[in-house]
C-alpha cells in the first residue's frame, strides 16, 4: 500500500513467490490501490502475475520493470519508459501515459493495447519533446472514443508531436474521430497521419502531407 501524497521507489528485482510450474497460480503481481500514492518500479522485474492498478499511478522506468504479465488500468494512472510485453488494458477512469511525472518519455508495448469507454490518454510537453507511446506488435483496439489530456511542462516549440503510434502494431484501425482533447483543448489540437494520432499548439504552422 502506498499512501495518498507519497512516492515510492522500488529499486530491487520483484519476482514469483515460487518458481515450480505447478505453482503458477501463486505468481507474483503488483497491485496498487486503496490509497492513491505513486509506485515507480525500476528493478528487472520477472512476476508473472500482472499488473493492477486501482488508483494512483505506477511508472515502470526499467526496460522490464512492468513484468511479462499482463497490465490492467482501474481509477489510476500507469506510465513510464518499459518494455511491457503483456497486453495492457485501460479501462473506465484509468489513464495510460508515457515517461516520468514532469518528464516525458516513451512507453512500448508489444502486446497489445485495448483502451475501453471512459478511458483517458495523458500527454506531457517539453519544449522539444513528448510522451509517446509505441505499438510494437499487438492490437490497437479503442472501444469508445478516447479522451487526451495534454500539459506542457515546458513551453513547447510550435511542432507536431507524435504521441500515440499504432504504424508497427499486429492490427489497428483508429481515426481522428476516435480521439477527443480534453485538459488542454483551449491550447492543442488533434491530428492523425502516419498511423499515430499527433498533437500540435493551436497556431502552429501546419504540416504537408504527401499522398501518394
Amino acid at each position: 500500500l502506498v499512501g495518498a501524497n507519497c512516492i515510492v521507489r522500488f529499486t530491487g528485482n520483484i519476482t514469483n513467490f515460487v518458481s515450480q510450474v505447478k505453482y503458477t497460480k501463486l505468481n507474483g503481481f503488483v497491485r496498487l490501490s486503496d490509497y492513491g500514492g505513486t509506485a515507480k518500479l525500476y528493478g528487472d522485474n520477472t512476476y508473472a502475475g500482472g499488473t493492477i492498478v486501482e488508483k494512483g499511478a505506477l511508472y515502470a522506468l526499467a526496460p522490464n520493470a512492468a513484468g511479462p504479465g499482463p497490465v490492467s488500468v482501474t481509477n489510476g494512472t500507469f506510465g513510464g519508459t518499459a518494455t511491457v510485453p503483456g497486453a495492457v488494458t485501460i479501462r473506465a477512469n484509468g489513464r495510460l501515459t508515457a515517461g516520468d511525472a514532469d518528464a516525458t518519455g516513451t512507453l512500448t508495448l508489444t502486446g497489445g493495447l485495448t483502451m475501453d469507454a471512459g478511458s483517458r490518454l495523458f500527454v506531457e510537453l517539453s519544449d522539444a519533446a513528448a510522451d509517446c507511446i509505441v505499438l510494437d506488435g499487438g492490437a490497437l483496439a479503442l472501444a469508445d472514443t478516447v479522451t487526451v489530456d495534454v500539459e506542457a511542462i515546458a513551453t513547447p516549440e510550435p511542432l507536431n508531436r507524435r504521441v500515440l503510434d499504432w504504424s508497427d502494431a499486429a492490427s489497428a484501425t483508429a481515426s481522428l474521430e476516435d480521439f477527443v482533447m480534453g485538459a488542454g483543448a483551449d491550447a492543442y489540437t488533434l491530428r492523425v497521419f502516419d498511423d499515430a494520432l499527433w498533437v500540435r499548439p493551436i497556431g502552429a504552422a501546419p504540416t504537408l502531407i504527401l499522398v501518394r
